[in-house]
């Protein structure tokens, strides 16, 4: 009896064979490299960084320079200032009393004593309109000294002006002196005024506070007295200034 043993396998030859797996791709990232990592990315921000650095040194000199040139402009203006509120406070004595002068013929005593007063204002004020010509203004206010020297001699003309009341024996011709003379000082009061102003907007520039200095025709007059009537053949005293406290 035949011994059965294994079946031998049947050749597949006739069947396709398998195909290994495929490896499997990797995937490759596809984003972009940030700008700022590129090189051109870097020399821009380089680039961008040292004109910030310039432009912030050209600020802090710029702005040190200004405040130079400011500290420089308050120094002159001080100085200005000063030689303006000397020169105006030499003025506040004739002036005052000039507001305080005869405004109409009511009062004789007053008209005479126009005769010694008028003529020591105008010769103050001939004198401080001549010192102004050596004010030294900073550049942008030569006008303003040109203003000053005009306000003075406006003072000085209606003082001239005064001086003529005595000497008119007719009211009507004393007034109508007295008229001119109260229009001349009023005029000169305002362009005194105005030149006062010129300088405190020049100091208002700088941040500089005003100048403070007050124009005679604002403080409050000094009445002249009047000229001492003689008695007995004496002969008149010379007139003597009320001065306020």
């Amino acid at each position: 009896m035949a011994i059965k043993g294994k079946r031998k396998p049947r050749s597949r030859s006739g069947a396709p064979r398998r195909r290994p797996a495929a490896a499997r791709p990797v995937p490759v990232s596809t984003a972009a490299t940030p700008w700022y990592r590129t090189m051109r990315g870097q020399l821009a921000l380089i680039v961008a960084g040292l004109a910030l650095v310039g432009i912030g040194m050209w600020f802090v000199s710029a702005r040190s320079s200004a405040t130079a040139e400011q500290s420089a402009r308050q120094d002159e203006l001080t100085a200005y200032t000063r030689e303006v509120a000397d020169l105006v406070s030499q003025a506040q004595q004739p002036v005052r009393e000039m507001h305080g002068a005869a405004f109409n013929t009511a009062n004789p005593e007053a008209i005479a004593a126009l005769d010694g007063s008028a003529p020591e204002w105008g010769d103050a004020l001939e004198r401080l309109a001549a010192l102004s010509q050596n004010l030294q203004p900073p550049q942008g206010l030569e006008r303003s000294a040109t203003v000053i020297q005009q306000a003075l001699l406006g003072y000085r003309t209606a003082a001239r002006t005064y001086e003529l009341v005595p000497g008119e024996a007719e009211n009507k011709r004393q007034q109508a002196l007295i008229d001119r003379a109260t229009e001349q000082r009023d005029q000169a009061g305002a362009v005194l005024i105005a030149s006062l102003g010129m300088l405190d907007d020049e100091r208002a520039e700088v941040d500089m506070d005003p100048s403070g200095i007050q124009a005679p025709s604002t403080m409050t007059p000094i009445i002249p007295s009047p000229a001492p009537v003689t008695g007995g053949g004496g002969s008149a005293s010379k007139n003597e200034k009320q001065r306020d406290g």
